[in-house]
Formats: C-alpha cells, structure tokens, sequence
C-alpha cells in the first residue's frame, strides 16, 4: 500500500478522539425526557382478505383495491409518542385509524363466507384498521450524538372488513343485506432503532419492527419500516419527515371470522414534533 495512504489513515484515526470530543450538542429527541409527534400519513394502500365458506370449497382471497373499487391513496392522521421514564429506558407509542368505502358493480361472483354476490350486482365494500403500538425500548449507546437500541412492542389492531349488496345463499336470491367480519388483535413484536445527530437542530434515524407467530386464534406476521430526519425549528418545536412501510399477513380462525387479511401501507409521514423535559 502507499506510504501517503497509511499515512493518512493514521492521522485519521489519531485524530477520531478530537473529533469526538468536539462533536456538536445533540438534538433534543435524543436528549429531551417527553416527544409528541402530530402529523399527516400519505401511504399507497393495498387491502385483501378473505372470509371462508362452504359453498364451493374454495376461500379466494380479494384484492379490494382491484375488485371492489377502493382508492389505493388516503390522508391519515398519525400520532406518535416517546417518554424517557428512567435512564436509558423508555415508552414509545403510535397511533392511526384509516377506514375506506366504496361501491362497485361485480366483474365476476364474489364468494364471502355463507353468501354469493353475483356478478353484475351493485356491492359496497368497506375496511378499516386501527392500530395502537406500544414499545418498550434500551438504549445502549453512551454518546449523546447517537442513539440505538432494542425493545419489546405490542400492538393492538382491529380490523374491519364487509360487503353489502344483494347475495346469494343456497342458490336463493335475498334482498340486499351486509355480511362484515371484524377482530381486534394483539400482536408482539421486537423492534430496534438508530438516532444519530450532526447538528444541534438535526436528526436522521430508522428503525424496524418484526413479528412472525402464531398466537391462539391469530398467526402471521408483521413488519414495520421507517427512516427519516427532523429539524429542530424553534427551541421546543420541530417539523419531520419520515418514510414508512408496513405490512400485515394475518390469519383468523374465529367463530365469526374464519379468514385471512393481508394489508401493505406504503408511504411518506410529515409531522409536527414538540420536545420538553
């Protein structure tokens, strides 16, 4: 190797404990005891699910988006929340609900449990998520600039979903009705993050959740992605910008519903941020 290369990696490194030391005053999310976020969720949406019967044998599973006519954008309201409760431990919360609807004329019969919705009839589809996170989290880093950790999460979700519209049962024809199949579920998962600070008014992070399990009535797994910075404008008021993924596989072997849901929420999260101690 050149003389002048290692040279200058050691200089480099000589010179890492200087830059440590001058390193800038850190964000207040990285420091700051509470963080409220208030903010708007733009995903692209993708809905399917199934409710199983025994009519034909087969459970297809709809793609709600594709079949029923619902819009694959929508603006959610989102609130997330941190309190650092003692040392390097804290609680983080996240909260939305989306809920959609729309009508549409069949292309072909729909199987929905105990009923037909034939093709060429008027059906109204419906679905909704309310998601509730709580996480535990450790920090394990010792430099103010950096932040990264792992925890242990839980989240509540109920989900929704029903068609309405004249069906089938037996082969009869019945007068228009709904058939709608709900659950609320609570799902684990574990989780980890990365905080890092150039600057005093600057902060870019990421993190992931993950879960694969099968839970009494409820198998399946979830993911959740996000990454993005914020800007510390005023000394307890910042503006964020995050990029969010997640994605649900569940299936539900309940007496009222014997099915699957499969969900993707894609998309980008602009918010408010308020930090106090």
């Amino acid at each position: 190797m050149n003389p002048r290369i290692i040279a200058s990696i050691c200089l480099a490194i000589a010179g890492l404990p200087a830059m440590a030391e001058d390193e800038p005053a850190p964000h207040p999310i990285l420091t700051d005891k509470f963080i409220v976020q208030a903010g708007a969720f733009f995903p692209k949406l993708s809905f399917d699910a199934s409710v199983n019967g025994n009519n034909t044998g087969e459970h297809p599973i709809y793609d709600f988006e594709g079949q029923f006519g619902l819009k694959d954008n929508q603006d959610i309201a989102a609130l997330e929340f941190q309190w650092r409760y003692r040392g390097n431990w804290s609680l983080r919360g996240q909260y939305y609900d989306v809920s959609r609807s729309a009508s549409t004329f069949l292309q072909s019969d729909v199987e929905w449990g105990e009923v037909v919705f034939q093709a060429g009839s008027n059906v109204r589809a419906d679905t909704g998520l309310e998601l509730l996170r709580l996480f535990f989290a450790r920090n394990f880093s010792d430099k103010p600039n950096h932040e990264y950790g792992i925890g242990l999460g839980i989240h509540r979700l109920g989900i929704g979903v029903g068609l309405a519209g004249e069906f089938l049962i037996d082969g009869v024809q019945l007068s228009k009705g709904e058939r709608a199949v709900g659950v609320t579920a609570p799902l684990p998962n574990i989780g980890g993050w990365y905080d890092w600070s150039p600057a005093p008014k600057w902060q870019i992070g990421a993190r992931i959740d993950w879960m694969q399990a099968s839970i009494g009535d409820y198998s399946g797994g979830l993911t959740n992605l996000a990454a993005g910075a914020n800007y510390q404008a005023f000394s307890n008021v910042g503006f964020g910008l995050k990029y969010q993924r997640f994605t649900l596989n569940l299936d539900v072997r309940r007496q009222f519903w014997d099915g699957s849901v499969k969900l993707n929420y894609e998309g980008l999260y602009v918010y408010l941020s308020g930090n106090w101690n």
